[in-house]
């Protein structure tokens, strides 16, 4: 009885036991699935809508290759929205064709971090989903579209590339107030140039679908950084900021031995030529040098014309000066430096440049000042800080002739003359001889003939009064001997 009983207990420990174990598995299997669907929502979670706001750049898409690839291109709005771009390519090794297709939208942020875009093809609603989590964005499609958009993106680099697309986009996602476009005032189209302007726009021009007349016109940065509207009295910037225009450079392809005017830039050697890059924001002066006396002005160069405001001093003012308008004035021959501050729409940048002044003069480049009779020679002069030619001319023609164009001197007769070169208010003269009969000549003869008269004169003395003493002293010792 005994040995039934304990039985008995034995057996409905057991009975506890297993449900116990049961209870357990199953609350582990629920916390299994309760994470498992937590993972699932994690990227969801993983960033907030403010995160999106710092998210500007290009990703490409994980695992692409050469028949399968794409790019998202990803810039926050003003208003909030987020603008993107997909850009993907899908083909096969085997058949040796690929299909590009593209697509630009605005997508709002949930609260929940996940931004969603519904697009109407012709296939029917598309919904896209975008979520970030940390430098990846992962893609959901719901719906068909020429070639699937969906996958993983990647984080690659910072900078944006502009499309018709993408800048239409732009547009249509800033303010209406800031440029016209609106659908209910009728329907539009958008018109983008196929080449930059001065190097870093796009021009873009709103215009109705049925007349043709312009809404609005637009610059638009090749980086989408920055749209100024410019058919107004001046280019407004209604998005962005110009920061990447300031800090943005070109090429010029200049040969050896050419510089590229007064604009400082940086210089790499090609071989045959040198590659300067220069920036786009700079500061210049209207002339590259500058007369003592005269003035230039300092003058802000920027893409598409873009206002800017110069601030600038000089750093050497006994040679050139600098007002608060930006005039140069030349004060005396030299070098002076110019350095200053360039403003646009609240970005600034620094600038320097050389100016070189000089006193207006005629040059002489190849003069000749000393001539045979009949002896010809073509004299050179160039005038410096006029633009009149070379006017010669001699003070007497019956000693020396001169073409006053070409310069063509002839010596016909001895003497000395003045050789005259005039352009403008400025002269320049030399003095010239012709032969050896001229008035220096002459001096220098008598000069000459006195000289050896005098130096004659004391030789001689001397050998009198040498010969006297010889004479003397032979006296003296006959009378001596007996």
């Amino acid at each position: 009885m005994w040995i039934d009983k304990t039985h008995n207990i034995k057996g409905n420990q057991t009975a506890g036991f297993s449900f116990i174990t049961v209870c357990l598995r199953g609350l582990a299997a629920l916390l299994m699935t309760f994470l498992l669907c937590l993972t699932g929502y994690l990227p969801v979670q993983a960033a907030s809508p403010d995160d999106w706001y710092g998210v500007s750049g290009t990703f490409n898409q994980k695992d692409g290759n050469q028949y399968n690839s794409g790019k998202l291109q990803l810039l926050p709005l003003d208003n909030g929205g987020v603008l993107f771009e997909l850009d993907v390519m899908q083909g096969s090794e085997a058949e040796d064709m690929t299909t590009d297709f593209r697509l630009s939208g605005t997508f709002h942020v949930e609260e929940n971090g996940t931004g969603t875009c519904e697009e109407e093809t012709e296939s029917g609603l598309v919904s896209l989903r975008f979520v970030l989590d940390g430098d990846t964005v992962t893609v959901t499609q719901t719906g068909t579209l020429p070639v699937p958009v969906e996958g993983i993106y990647i984080w690659l680099e910072k900078s944006l590339e502009v499309t018709p697309e993408s800048a239409g986009e732009l547009l249509e996602g800033l303010a209406t107030a800031a440029t016209s476009l609106n659908h209910n005032n009728g329907e539009y189209r958008l018109e983008m140039s196929d080449t930059e302007v001065d190097g870093w726009f796009y021009d873009m021009k709103a215009v109705f679908a049925d007349t043709g007349v312009l809404i609005g016109e637009f610059l638009i940065a090749n980086d989408l950084s920055a749209v100024y509207r410019i058919d107004t009295e001046t280019p407004i910037l209604i998005y962005g900021s110009a920061d990447s225009m300031m800090k943005a450079a070109h090429d010029m392809v200049l040969e050896k031995g050419e510089e590229p005017l007064t604009v400082a830039g940086s210089e790499t050697d090609i071989g045959d030529g040198l590659v300067y890059s220069i920036p786009l924001v700079t500061a210049t002066p209207s002339r590259s040098a500058l007369p003592v006396g005269e003035t230039a002005k300092v003058v802000s160069v920027t893409p598409g014309n873009v206002p800017a405001m110069i601030t600038c001093t000089s750093e050497n003012p006994e040679v050139a000066s600098v007002d608060a308008d930006g005039v140069i004035t030349g004060i005396s021959p030299g070098t002076a430096t110019i350095t200053g501050t360039l403003s646009v729409d609240g970005s600034e940048k620094a600038f320097s440049f050389d100016i070189n002044v000089w006193v207006k003069s005629i040059q002489g480049l190849d003069i000749k000042t000393n001539f045979q009779v009949g002896e010809t020679f073509k004299m050179n002069a160039q005038p410096i800080g006029v633009s009149d030619p070379i006017n010669w001319s001699v003070s007497n023609t019956d000693l020396a002739e001169i073409d006053a164009s070409t310069g063509v001197f002839t010596g016909k007769k001895e003497g000395q003359l003045t050789l005259i070169a005039q352009s403008g208010d400025l002269k320049q003269e030399w003095d010239v001889k012709v032969g050896s009969a001229s008035a220096s000549s002459d001096v220098g003869a008598k000069a000459t003939s006195n000289s050896g008269f005098l130096l004659a004169s004391i030789v001689g003395s001397l050998l009198v009064i040498g010969v006297v003493a010889l004479v003397l002293i032979k006296q003296k010792q006959k009378h001596h001997n007996p």
